[in-house]
């Protein structure tokens, strides 16, 4: 997701990609260097913390009840996340849906772009504007102790940018998306509760709403 050294991209892949990994999927047994605490603060009855993760009837060993189900991830608020990190007044809106779902199978299907604008010293502005389809599975997800992990081998997610600077306009080559969620052990944290829940780690945090 780099194209050359322009700021906008490089924190589109550190700041999308924190959570989904600009690098290749990361094996489960990996140590997560991730600095978050990892604690899972959800409120109410139906919380689900990192030191009493629910483990409701029917569902595998290490795998939190409260996360089963379809989410679907607030794009605006993840794009406004990136756009905070870029100096100079950057903004950032976001189109389309990312799905998660959690069962027998972990997926997270893409199907979205986030668009960051960021003024220049010309006078000009710059915008990036990186489109995402595809999806990715996880057949040996875990959710325990505020912490997601296990491998996604299967990954057919693909990423587009595009870079408008003023009028000019140039498009780089579709490309796959190595690592279309990390879950390096120790890296993810989640929180859930009820039909909200987070997923996060020290760079980023994904707000997810039940669908």
């Amino acid at each position: 997701m780099i194209l050359r050294k322009h700021t906008p991209v490089l924190l589109l892949c550190a700041v999308l990609g924190a959570v989904s990994a600009c690098g290749p999927e990361t094996s489960s047994t990996g140590a997560g260097a991730g600095s978050s605490t990892g604690s899972s603060t959800g409120a109410g009855s139906g919380a689900s913390t990192a030191a009493s993760p629910q483990a409701g009837g029917g569902t595998a060993a290490g795998r939190d009840d409260c996360l089963i189900g379809t989410w679907k991830l607030d794009v605006e608020d993840m794009a406004r996340q990136i756009a905070a990190k870029i100096p100079n007044g950057a903004t950032g809106t976001s189109t389309g849906t990312v799905t998660l779902t959690f069962g027998d199978k972990m997926t997270i299907t893409y199907a979205n772009a986030v668009m960051i604008t960021s003024p220049m010293s010309t006078g000009i502005s710059m915008t990036i504007t990186d489109k995402f389809a595809g999806s990715a599975e996880s057949a040996d997800w875990k959710a325990e102790d505020g912490k997601i992990s296990g491998t996604m081998p299967v990954n057919n997610v693909k990423t587009t940018i595009t870079m408008k600077v003023g009028n000019k306009e140039q498009a780089a080559p579709t490309q796959p998306l190595g690592g279309a969620l990390d879950l390096s052990k120790g890296v993810l944290n989640y929180t859930c509760s009820g039909s909200t829940a987070t997923m996060s780690n020290s760079a980023v945090s994904w707000k997810l709403t039940k669908a």
